[in-house]
């Protein structure tokens, strides 16, 4: 009866440990497709306006002087429907990204499940005359706000986008 006990309980421990590898495995792609789903709604739905927009610029005091192109952490354009539309960091929360339509009041477009840990545009050919298709790339970096360590995923996406508007060719 003692060497079944024993065998039981062996067996148990396995069957236990197993189960808890799985669930944290679980636990570690769930929060890998949260961290893939937001980042790509995000980034997609930037990259559509972005396409039929013009007049790209990184705003003020923002601006970091880069080769190639001109480097920031925050950016305007004006839509197809002549809006304004600014990209910021949150001042108070700099995990979460902010749009304001036309000087009006930002809001918060990114998820609370997620916070971001890097934001930047790089934007080139935006120069009048300058025979270049304005190109905007943005680079964002995303991480899972979970609490147990499987469910701290994080994970870097850049994109680039150009303008569907042909730009003016130089005389």
């Amino acid at each position: 009866m003692l060497v079944s006990l024993t065998i039981f309980s062996i067996v148990t421990i396995i069957a236990v440990g197993s189960f808890i590898i799985v669930l944290k495995g679980q636990r570690n792609a769930l929060a890998t497709q949260a961290v893939q789903d937001n980042a790509s709604v995000l980034i997609e739905s930037m990259a559509r306006e972005m396409r039929t927009g013009t007049d790209f610029k990184i705003p003020g005091p923002k601006v970091i002087s880069g080769s190639p192109g001109t480097h920031g952490v925050g950016f305007e354009f004006t839509n197809a429907k002549g809006e304004i539309i600014e990209y910021e960091l949150d001042s108070v929360n700099p995990t979460k990204l902010l749009r304001s339509v036309s000087g009006g009041g930002f809001q918060q477009i990114s998820s609370n499940r997620v916070d971001i840990t890097n934001f930047r545009f790089v934007v080139q050919g935006v120069a009048s005359g300058d025979g270049m298709q304005p190109m905007i790339t943005i680079i964002m970096g995303f991480q899972n706000n979970g609490v147990r360590p499987e469910e701290q995923v994080s994970i870097d996406i850049s994109t680039s986008i150009t303008q569907r508007n042909l730009d003016e060719l130089p005389s």
